[in-house]
């Protein structure tokens, strides 16, 4: 998702916030596609309580589950 001297500081940033940059943005759009696929490619989100809350939020979104549904299909 990120370089590891990075990952930090975007982490860092989630902390009370529903968003990456304080409201919805496509930043948010950006970056989920690549979180929801982190468990997958071996990653583990376990450690990032604040990653795995945003990423929960962004996935009940229906624009982000029809997003990854037609990602899933086009693989």
């Amino acid at each position: 998702m990120t370089s590891r001297r990075s990952r930090p500081c975007s982490i860092a940033s989630l902390e009370g916030k529903a968003y990456l940059c304080e409201k919805l943005t496509i930043a948010d759009f950006g970056c989920a596609p690549y979180a929801a696929v982190c468990e997958t490619a071996g990653l583990s989100l376990a450690p990032y309580p604040n990653l795995r809350r945003w990423l929960g939020h962004m996935l009940e979104r229906e624009s982000m589950q029809r997003t990854l549904r037609a990602a899933r299909e086009a693989a």
